[in-house]
């Protein structure tokens, strides 16, 4: 098993035998240091892996064609050298300390401009009154005389009522 460069601490199969290039780093739960692996060594495993599942396809396929008994030894073959080159990775995987990155920001989620604040707008109502243009008069009865909707919002829907249903 791939130990800690940091602690020495062994680090589990399930840890150290799938990573990948997608997924080439971990913490160590001993000294919570950050590791990332030595890709080159993954893509040697991955592209020998990927060669050994393209013959036994192929043999799979001219067993089921030959209609012999045998068509499951191919899947036992891929089954083994699986986790055959999981162990192997494991044992001969290269760790080495890294910075930790750090964490994307996350994402505000929308704000919905008629129960919440527009961030950065100083015109809210004339927003409001576009975004309810195509509203018909019952809806912006609804809107103007709710209490689940903003100020501005009531205030925009009020607008519209008289500029459109007033004149």
């Amino acid at each position: 098993m791939a130990n800690c460069p940091n602690c020495k601490t062994k680090l589990p199969i399930a840890k150290t035998g799938f990573m990948s290039k997608m997924k080439k780093s971990l913490t160590c739960p001993v000294c919570d240091s950050y590791l990332e692996a030595d890709t080159k060594h993954m893509t040697a495993i991955g592209v020998f892996g990927a060669g050994v599942g393209v013959l036994c396809s192929r043999w799979l396929f001219t067993e089921i064609e030959n209609g012999s008994g045998l068509w499951f030894l191919p899947l036992i073959v891929v089954i083994f050298v699986f986790f055959t080159l999981v162990v192997y990775q494991s044992e001969t995987i290269k760790l080495n300390l890294a910075e930790k990155p750090e964490p994307e920001p996350k994402k505000e989620k929308p704000v919905d401009p008629h129960t919440g604040p527009i961030p950065g707008r100083s015109d809210s109502i004339a927003y409001l009154k576009y975004e309810y243009r195509m509203y018909s008069k019952e809806k912006l009865i609804e809107v103007a005389n709710s209490k689940d909707y903003r100020e501005d919002a009531i205030e925009a829907a009020t607008e519209l009522l008289k500029e459109k249903f007033e004149s």
